[in-house]
């Protein structure tokens, strides 16, 4: 059996927006639609970062989970808890009653996407994808048409802010491919 590893051309990170563990984020994916939650029959990401810094490992990298509509086949997806603005516990909305995104990673999250991203890129290695060749390491946003051409997710072109942080310039530029043009996926 051919791994899917050759066909992976990104890591993508994401934020579970909002403060519920693992355990809970998987069983919201895994739900009915009835009862509140997406009805999938594969949770959204390989890998969840709890705000400790634990690391939940929910699928195996060889299965294709549901973290980018239209790019899962090839995708790896690591996701932290978090992602929201909150003052003293309470998650805080803007004035027209929408969450506000922020960068919530804590340091032991931070360094744990570094550890997991490695792991990745092991598996991939190890399983015959030549990662100096079209792998990238983005963002959830990343993922939009990039509809000015300027290679950039604007503000305006998001769809969410998922993952509250500019993903290219802290992890794609150690990790992603040293040998092609790094090109977002709505560009390709």
């Amino acid at each position: 059996m051919i791994s899917r590893a050759k066909l992976v051309d990104y890591i993508a990170i994401h934020t579970s927006a909002g403060f519920t563990d693992a355990k809970g984020v998987q069983a919201y994916f895994l739900r009915s639609k009835e009862k509140g939650g997406r009805g999938w029959n594969t949770g959204g990401y390989h890998i969840i970062i709890e705000e400790d810094g634990t690391i939940v490992r929910l699928y195996d990298f060889e299965v294709i989970t549901n973290g980018v509509r239209g790019f899962n086949s090839k995708c790896i997806h690591i996701s932290y808890v978090g992602g929201l603005k909150r003052e003293n516990g309470k998650v805080i909305k803007d004035a027209r009653g929408n969450y506000v995104s922020e960068d919530t990673r804590t340091n032991k999250q931070k360094a744990a996407i570094h550890y997991v991203i490695q792991e990745a890129i092991s598996w991939l290695k190890a399983n015959g994808k030549d990662i100096t060749k079209n792998l990238m390491v983005l963002g959830h946003r990343d993922f939009f048409k990039d509809k000015n051409n300027n290679n950039v997710i604007d503000p305006n072109e998001r769809l969410k802010d998922c993952p509250c942080f500019d993903v290219i310039p802290e992890y794609n530029i150690l990790y992603g491919a040293t040998n092609s043009i790094q090109m977002l996926p709505s560009n390709r």
